[in-house]
């Protein structure tokens, strides 16, 4: 419970935890700032708060009251859902997640449009988006929530699913494979035609579909399995039929895997009859 000491001289004293059950309160704690999520992310050590202007000591009251020395954020309240409203036109902190929560959902992810797979391809690195126009920050919240700055603090969350789905009309991203899958599934492979076996060879790498060694088109793998060929466009969507066939939507061929090198190697120089007439 607060209590208050009202001097007859002037001002009032509150109480508040004592130093190490503020710093424990507190320690490791990380809040950004409503108005520019993402921009700064502040984080508390031993009762200081940096990531602002300069470092500042941070305290909380035994009421949920916090005091700060960082300049218009003298004193404010800590809210049950984790944020902080800072009194005097101070703004508002919302809290942040771990860095080991932000890391397992974020870090080093590739996403795609879901309305044009493959047209452009998004990555996460140490909280930056790299793959629009320019790079952009992008910080997780304590409940789901994602802010971005790639338009105009944009905010969305992840779904159940795995998809990203942005407020507005961003739309919704969808996750890529790992590129030791993309390689596995895709890049470790030669491919042909099923209706003109051996007439063209098709090899995937880093992104593009090689034709007899031209460039025709695009291709993405997503984490579910799908895979997206784009040329001219127009994206078409495959799924694989087995580790070795990729059929290609209901008016195009199926791909099927050529045999390894080390497969051909298994029946070079072999003699072979037919069956009904050895």
């Amino acid at each position: 419970r607060r209590r208050t000491i009202r001097w007859d001289l002037g001002g009032d004293w509150v109480t508040v935890s004592s130093v190490e059950a503020s710093k424990r309160a507190l320690d490791g704690r990380r809040w950004t700032d409503k108005a520019h999520p993402g921009r700064d992310v502040y984080v508390v050590r031993e009762g200081i708060v940096t990531g602002g202007a300069t470092p500042a000591k941070l305290e909380a009251s035994l009421d949920g009251s916090v005091f700060s020395t960082m300049e218009g954020k003298a004193s404010g309240k800590w809210l049950a859902n984790g944020e902080i409203q800072w009194s005097g036109g101070g703004g508002t902190w919302l809290p942040v997640a771990s860095p080991e929560e932000t890391r397992a959902k974020l870090e080093g992810t590739r996403w795609t449009e879901e309305a044009h797979p493959g047209e452009r391809i998004f990555t996460v690195s140490q909280g930056v988006i790299q793959g629009a126009s320019a790079p952009a920050t992008v910080v997780l919240l304590s409940d789901g929530t994602l802010y971005t700055t790639l338009h105009a603090n944009m905010s969305g969350v992840l779904l159940d699913d795995g998809r990203l789905r942005w407020d507005g009309d961003a739309g919704t991203w969808v996750p890529l494979a790992s590129q030791e899958e993309v390689h596995a599934k895709l890049e470790a492979a030669t491919w042909t035609e099923s209706k003109r076996p051996g007439e063209h060879k098709f090899v995937v790498r880093a992104g593009s579909v090689m034709r007899d060694g031209m460039g025709v088109a695009s291709i993405v793998l997503l984490v579910d399995g799908r895979a997206y060929l784009t040329s001219n466009g127009e994206a078409v969507e495959g799924t694989f039929q087995g580790p070795s066939s990729l059929s290609w939507g209901p008016d195009h061929d199926t791909w099927v895997a050529l045999a390894s090198t080390e497969q051909l190697a298994q029946v070079e120089g072999k003699t072979w009859t037919e069956e009904a007439s050895p």
